[in-house]
């Protein structure tokens, strides 16, 4: 079967990345012929080369010479790209297949698809995407065509009234439907909408498929954090449980901040097979990140979840599912580093939640 899966594979994140990687390479090992649909929302436009951006100004209706100009301005400001943009661009090129270049919905028709798979990430998320998108609902694609979202997101399991009517009607279009979120999935069934939720597609694939890609850091003993929006008590926390463990901690970042130490080491020049290295050999990790805390339960690491200030409903459902709600510490929570994760009764829930996700991806597709 030729499927296209859509989602946020070329943002420079990790999880984005890695979650698309994860969901073709899942529908590829299955033996179907998977690629990436490489249709981008505004999301991607820092990370554009310029005759892109060219075609992208061009596509929105701008005028031929304001669209060059806005080029050449973008162009200038990003030719100088950092090792970070270099290593996240040379993992889009190497490890996720894609179709060719897509500016507009009706030109998926063309591909000749015999089914398109939108999912996972936030691509319901309108403030990511400039407004719902079609394509990210199936809309406007041959009936002959099987629509699924497998995973799918709009950040915060609800939806805004003003919002309501549009998404309710765009979402119908699929033949079949799973979330990510477990407040996504009561929303739509309060609704009379049939939804599952399943889990996010790094799920489906093994520890030892992340461990085959991963490129192991050059350091060793340390607690390792992986975060954004993060509480005042975020790297304090992490801090102190680094001391506490004897352990120097490495904070991986896009950018640096202010630290409470200066002996705490930030890597902000890395790309996913290293995020995926750094999370392998860590001895501890403290995330506030979904898919940091999803790669922290892959990779069976002892950790500890400090949800963000915005959007913790990702990462409370992936916690609620692994059994780990007394390994979130939220603001002024007491935490016990002696309270060991047990992995043999997390991977026998999380195995559960995979055999039903497979299975719903597997009969939506037949």
């Amino acid at each position: 079967m030729k499927i296209g899966t859509l989602t946020f594979h070329a943002a420079h994140n990790y999880g984005a990345m890695l979650q698309a990687y994860a969901l073709v390479t899942f529908l590829r090992n299955y033996g179907h012929q998977a690629e990436v649909i490489n249709f981008l929302p505004y999301i991607h436009n820092n990370y554009e080369r310029f005759p892109y951006m060219y075609m992208m100004y061009r596509s929105r209706g701008d005028h031929p010479v304001y669209a060059l100009l806005r080029s050449i301005k973008h162009y200038k400001r990003y030719k100088k790209k950092t090792p970070l943009w270099h290593s996240f661009e040379t993992f889009l090129i190497d490890y996720i297949p894609k179709s060719k270049r897509i500016f507009y919905t009706k030109d998926i028709k063309g591909l000749k698809y015999d089914a398109i798979v939108c999912g996972s990430d936030q691509i319901w998320n309108p403030a990511l995407t400039d407004g719902y998108k079609d394509c990210f609902f199936g809309k406007g694609m041959p009936e002959s065509i099987k629509k699924i979202s497998y995973a799918g997101s709009n950040g915060n399991g609800m939806v805004s009234c003003e919002d309501e009517t549009i998404f309710l009607n765009l979402i119908s279009n699929f033949d079949a439907i799973s979330v990510r979120e477990a407040g996504l999935q009561h929303y739509l069934i309060t609704h009379g909408i049939e939804a599952k939720t399943v889990l996010d597609p790094v799920f489906l694939l093994k520890k030892e498929d992340w461990f085959n890609i991963a490129i192991d850091c050059e350091h060793e003993n340390y607690v390792f954090t992986y975060s954004f929006w993060e509480p005042e008590h975020f790297f304090e926390t992490a801090y102190e449980i680094s001391k506490q463990l004897h352990l120097k901690l490495i904070c991986m970042r896009y950018e640096k901040t202010d630290m409470p130490s200066e002996d705490i080491i930030q890597i902000c020049d890395k790309g996913p097979r290293e995020f995926l290295g750094y999370i392998k050999n860590a001895s501890f990790v403290v995330t506030n990140s979904f898919h940091g805390t999803a790669f922290s339960i892959i990779m069976e690491k002892q950790f500890f979840n400090i949800p963000p200030i915005k959007t913790r409903e990702r990462t409370d459902s992936i916690m609620r599912m692994a059994g780990l709600t007394d390994h979130v510490i939220n603001t002024n929570d007491k935490y016990n580093i002696s309270n060991k994760i047990d992995y043999e009764v997390v991977n026998k829930r999380m195995e559960v939640h995979k055999r039903h996700s497979i299975e719903f991806l597997l009969k939506s597709l037949e």
